[in-house]
């Protein structure tokens, strides 16, 4: 039997394929009964199928197939035209099975035929290797569409939405009708889930009429409360129950933007940095009230906002101290309505008040080397907002050392002097870097040179004069003239250019006078006018360095130089 059914579940496609398309029929005429012939039963030998019009397909079901005896090659299963073939059943059936027994499962496809009973007739067989028919058994089907009946509504189910504080839903309309097309009395009312009394049908907790079809309106009664309510309309008649789900949720409005940053920046101490508003829209512009509260995470107390209000709307956040450490603060404005919270995210930024730029930021001081220190010189100093900033002055030489006099501190807004401490340096030019050092751990830094000259010889008066006439003493025909330096002592000499000058002494050391003596006896030769000529100093600690005197002899008749 093995082998055999191999062959069997090989040969049952084939015989689907060609009986499928056949006609049907019994064995052949003269010959045994092969309805009840042995080798084959089957069970049940009737199936029946109900479904409503255009309603679920019924499921599918099996017929149990016993095989007994010998020479038994293939199973055949076909349906008859009965008077036609019912194309209404699977067209794919199964078989399934080994040795004697095997199941064959189909049923319906279908439910959209009229309302009515509708039969077929399956044939098993068994076949001989020669696919000669050995026996065969027929199953009766039945079929029945039962008319579709009992209560509709369109649209099956309702839904009414509202914003919190916006006008109540509009009422929509429920369609009820029989599905058969009969018309009887009926009645609707509610069935609440969740809350009461928010459900109206025609205005009124339930409603009755005589003939269907009908149209009902179905309305809320608008809910203080936040969240989603649940019923049923149910409408009954002719026996007949129909359950219509209702939900009403009355929702927040919603609050854009869900979030924002803001962000300040102030100096310690000083004015407080401009108040930000932040715009805030609802859904359907319906107002939605909110509270506030800040949470800080760092420093306390430095956020002004509004306690409450209502979007939309702009709400106001500011800044009531900066006298908080220098450094960023962050916190977060919380504000709360019924269902949702929005965050306002805050940045404080407090800094240092700071100098500002130097003025001027480059200073020159001027001077001969071990002479006259030079007079001081100051610097303006501004700061942020006008505060007060305490600073320390750190002085870095780019040449030489403790040169320039400056205060260890002071405060700005001010001005700041300096000045030169010594002359005793080697001719040439210094450079010094000034910083203020403030908290704000930036500072301010300016330059300041020095430059060292030479020591020079000075002559006073530069130019001496005489007038001698007729009248004139002899003292007349003399002058001192005082020799000085700008820096460190010179030794010079004194050279008169012409032979009616001369000078005594004719050399020394600054400090020490020339006297300028005019020779009576030449210059009474002279005739009278104008005459002058230079007396020429030189100094040997720089070859080259001269000061000359110019005297000017008037009364006399010539000029010369």
């Amino acid at each position: 039997m093995i082998s055999r059914a191999s062959r069997v579940v090989q040969g049952l496609c084939a015989g689907l394929v060609l009986f499928l398309a056949a006609c049907g029929g019994g064995g052949g005429s003269g010959g045994p009964d092969l309805s009840t012939a042995p080798g084959l039963s089957v069970s049940p030998t009737s199936v029946a199928f109900t479904a409503v019009h255009n309603g679920a397909v019924p499921p599918a079901q099996s017929i149990q197939i016993t095989l007994s005896g010998s020479g038994i090659a293939f199973i055949v299963v076909s349906y008859l035209a009965t008077p036609t073939l019912p194309t209404w059943l699977t067209q794919s059936p199964s078989l399934t099975g080994s040795g004697s027994n095997y199941t064959f499962t189909g049923g319906p496809i279908t439910t959209s035929l009229a309302p009515g009973t509708y039969t077929a007739t399956i044939r098993i067989a068994i076949e001989d290797a020669g696919h000669n028919t050995l026996a065969f058994r027929d199953a009766s089907v039945s079929y029945t569409i039962q008319p579709l009946t009992g209560l509709a509504a369109n649209p099956l189910s309702l839904d009414f939405i509202q914003l919190q504080g916006a006008p109540a839903p509009v009422a929509q309309n429920l369609g009820i009708s029989e599905l058969g097309g009969a018309s009887y009395a009926w009645n609707a009312s509610v069935v609440y889930q969740s809350g009461s009394g928010w459900l109206n049908i025609n205005g009124a907790a339930s409603a009755s009429g005589a003939t269907l079809p009908t149209s009902l309106s179905i309305s809320v009664n608008p809910s203080g409360a936040l969240g989603t309510l649940s019923a049923i309309v149910r409408v009954t008649g002719n026996g007949n129950t129909l359950d219509v789900p209702v939900r009403y949720a009355l929702l927040e409005p919603q609050v854009s933007p869900p979030a924002v940053s803001l962000s300040f920046d102030a100096v310690r101490g000083g004015a407080l940095p401009p108040t930000q508003g932040v715009p805030f829209s609802t859904q359907g512009n319906v107002p939605v009230n909110y509270t506030s509260t800040v949470a800080y995470n760092g420093g306390s107390g430095w956020l002004s906002t509004p306690a409450s209000g209502t979007f939309p709307g702009t709400v106001s956040v500011s800044m009531n101290t900066s006298n908080l450490a220098s450094g960023i603060y962050t916190a977060e404005i919380r504000l709360a309505t019924a269902t949702r919270t929005i965050i306002v995210y805050v940045g404080y930024t407090v800094s240092e008040p700071r100098i500002g730029r130097p003025s001027p930021d480059f200073l020159i001081f001027n001077a001969a080397s071990s002479g006259a220190l030079p007079p001081a010189q100051s610097v303006a100093l501004s700061t942020d907002q006008n505060l007060t900033v305490p600073y320390t002055v750190l002085v870095s030489y780019d040449e030489g050392s403790g040169w320039l006099s400056t205060p260890a501190g002071g405060t700005a807004p001010g001005s700041l002097s300096l000045g030169v401490s010594t002359t005793d340096l080697p001719p040439g030019t210094y450079f010094a870097h000034v910083l203020l050092a403030s908290a704000d751990r930036v500072g301010r830094e300016f330059i300041v040179e020095y430059s060292v000259s030479p020591s020079s010889l000075t002559l006073s008066p530069a130019a001496a004069s005489f007038t001698i006439d007729s009248n004139s003493l002899p003292s007349a025909l003399s002058k001192t003239v005082t020799v000085g330096a700008t820096g460190s002592a010179l030794s010079w000499t004194a050279l008169s250019s012409q032979p009616w000058i001369s000078v005594s002494p004719t050399s020394g050391l600054s400090g020490t006078p020339i006297t300028v003596s005019l020779d009576a006896a030449q210059i009474g030769t002279f005739d009278p006018g104008t005459r002058s000529a230079p007396i020429t100093s030189r100094y040997a600690e720089l070859a080259a360095a001269e000061s000359e005197l110019c005297v000017a002899l008037r009364g006399v008749t010539e000029h010369q130089h």
